[in-house]
């Protein structure tokens, strides 16, 4: 929630649905990109929006190619 990275990442996701079959897109979650799949987060504590949410929307666009780095969840302790 520090930056607007994921955020747009995942704008730029949704929006590539309307242009390309969902089967063609992948969801890489890397180095801390990681964090996003945390739950309980509270961004409000920071003045940030709760975009976490928006991730359950992959489904809905029917995006299902995700993966995720096991070397980004060991440097953050989250296996």
């Amino acid at each position: 929630h520090g930056t607007s990275i994921s955020r747009e990442g995942l704008d730029a996701i949704l929006a590539a649905t309307a242009f390309c079959e969902p089967d063609d897109i992948g969801v890489f979650f890397i180095d801390d990109g990681v964090l996003n799949l945390i739950n309980h987060q509270q961004p409000e504590l920071i003045q940030q929006k709760d975009f976490i949410r928006t991730f359950k929307l992959l489904d809905l666009y029917d995006v299902e190619q995700r993966f995720i780095c096991t070397e980004s969840l060991q440097k953050f302790k989250l296996e």
